[in-house]
């Protein structure tokens, strides 16, 4: 584990830095559990969402790492410009299956938006934009 993903930041400094709620960082770096009411006489569906910033050193702790820091920013960032969370997540999903599973994607990649698509630069022989969730 490198020095930039070891966790150090609590949930409330993450979230002063970054410009969120803790509760918010929480759920976007620890993922988080949901329910609903099923038909009369069934108990309760209970879903689970996946984190939204993928980490590798600090999987399992609370706090965040400044590559974390970098990942709430963008995500952040894509959600002020009108991009939904869920949008993010598939299109996470989808750059994943293209470059691999590998934490800190947001941090390491090159993204763009224009407020309704995301688009990801892929350096080969000549830089290209890949437009995401096409």
């Amino acid at each position: 584990m490198s020095y930039l993903d070891s966790p150090t930041y609590s949930p409330a400094l993450a979230g002063r830095l970054v410009g969120l709620r803790p509760e918010r960082v929480r759920r976007w770096l620890e993922g988080y559990h949901y329910n609903y009411p099923a038909r009369t006489g069934r108990p309760k569906i209970i879903k689970r969402k996946d984190p939204l910033v993928r980490r590798e050193g600090a999987r399992e702790s609370r706090f965040a790492s400044f590559l974390d820091i970098i990942e709430l920013l963008f995500v952040k960032r894509f959600v002020d410009h009108g991009i939904s969370v869920q949008k993010v997540r598939n299109a996470l999903l989808e750059v994943e299956e293209i470059l691999g599973s590998s934490a800190h994607h947001f941090a390491q990649q090159h993204f763009w938006t224009d407020g309704s698509n995301v688009y990801l630069e892929v350096k080969d022989k000549s830089d290209k934009l890949l437009q995401l969730l096409t």
